[in-house]
């Protein structure tokens, strides 16, 4: 579609992601749509936020965003409403998150009345961004474009479930690709958060026959705040420790530091992994059932603890076999902590020549580097923030 932003200045933004995760520890993709959401209220143009609930859409005005800012990584403590209470399916977290965001809306519709919603509310012109991943389909997509004359801006953080769907849920490969083909046919423009991701995406948009046009923006990074009174007290930091961050997911390539911290002397410096278990990692958790030495797993830290944990440590180790960004090993940087990580095209473009870079399968090299760090930690070169408004420049 034809126009300038300064001719479509209204924005609708999909909070879909956001408002299902509402009481749950937000993932990175959680904190792109947050920051969006933050970026738009704080803008004097027309904003506008979608969601799609059980019962269908809902819209949130400028006011009711910014309240949700507010409770984005708290939750709902009031409890659910009799449509909530009695939908099958939900977590109570999403039945009180939809009770949340129906009782601020402006507007409500069901599923097949979206357009008339949206026409009611909006200008005739406006931008629509989809950032979360989710509820970007042919019939949101056909009830917008009815309606108005609607810009589709999608992002597209990465194509690693096509491109590595062996260490993924079947379900979850056949749904990115289905999410890809059809921002292929019919986006106006694609956001990538990498030079390294778009090129991941560009064989995936020829096979769909058509590309649109691509903008790549890095995300926004800013300055970790270390909070160690929020650290768990029964979390023992007197040893030696390096961290490791994600979830306990194949891609994430724990199995490389389990087998490194074998080879390592006694008494071995510890090894702290924050985040879940995930799924297809069946080896990796029964090596963690084991109790090996040096090794602690802790999960649902807030934010503040992280950043303290990353200060402290004597290294954030990030062995991934493939990342669209990669925001904890900048945020080490910035704290200026060593940071030991896959030698990988999204690194090198994100953080330069500030890590140490082993290959994936390197056992020997990752060990030797750790032994080093265990005792000579360095005083690494701090990077500056990332700001924001150097990614909302290029894509608002």
């Amino acid at each position: 579609m034809n126009g300038t932003l300064s001719e479509q200045s209204a924005r609708l933004l999909d909070v879909t992601r956001l408002v299902s995760r509402l009481g749950r520890t937000l993932t990175g993709i959680d904190r792109v749509e947050l920051a969006y959401l933050v970026e738009l209220v704080g803008r004097d143009d027309p904003c506008f936020f979608l969601c799609r609930t059980s019962y269908g859409f809902v819209l949130l005005d400028r006011s009711g965003a910014r309240e949700l800012a507010k409770i984005a990584k708290i939750g709902v403590s009031d409890p659910p409403d009799f449509l909530s209470w009695v939908r099958r399916g939900l977590t109570p977290e999403q039945k009180r998150a939809q009770t949340w965001v129906r009782r601020h809306a402006i507007a409500r519709s069901t599923f097949s009345h979206l357009g008339e919603m949206v026409a009611q509310h909006l200008p005739r012109k406006f931008d629509y961004f989809n950032v979360g991943h989710s509820n970007f389909n042919h019939k949101v997509i056909d009830q917008l474009k009815a309606a108005a004359e609607v810009r589709l801006n999608v992002m597209i953080h990465d194509t690693i479930p096509m491109d590595y769907p062996e260490v993924q849920r079947p379900e979850s490969v056949e749904k990115h690709a289905r999410l890809v083909r059809t921002v292929a046919e019919h986006a106006d423009r694609i956001i990538t958060i990498s030079m390294a991701s778009k090129q991941s995406l560009l064989p995936h948009l020829e096979r769909v026959g058509r590309i649109p046009e691509i903008v790549v923006a890095h995300l926004g990074v800013p300055a970790p705040v270390p909070k160690y009174s929020e650290i768990p007290t029964d979390l023992d930091l007197s040893n030696t420790y390096f961290m490791v961050i994600g979830t306990i997911e194949p891609r994430k390539n724990h199995e490389l530091l389990l087998e490194v911290w074998e080879t390592l002397p006694s008494p071995k410096p510890n090894l702290v992994i924050c985040g879940s278990r995930g799924w297809l990692n069946e080896g990796v958790f029964a090596m963690l059932d084991a109790k090996p030495e040096g090794i602690v797993e802790v999960s649902d830290l807030s934010d503040g603890a992280l950043a303290a944990l990353m200060h402290g440590c004597s290294g954030l180790l990030f062995p991934s076999f493939a990342e669209g960004f990669g925001i904890p090993p900048v945020e080490a940087a910035i704290l200026g902590t060593p940071i030991v990580c896959s030698d990988i095209a999204v690194f090198r473009e994100i953080l330069g020549s500030t890590p140490v870079y082993h290959e994936v399968g390197d056992i020997y090299s990752w060990a030797e580097t750790i032994k080093d760090l265990s005792v000579n930690k360095p005083k690494a070169a701090e990077m500056d923030p990332m700001p924001w408004s150097a990614h909302f420049e290029k894509v608002l």
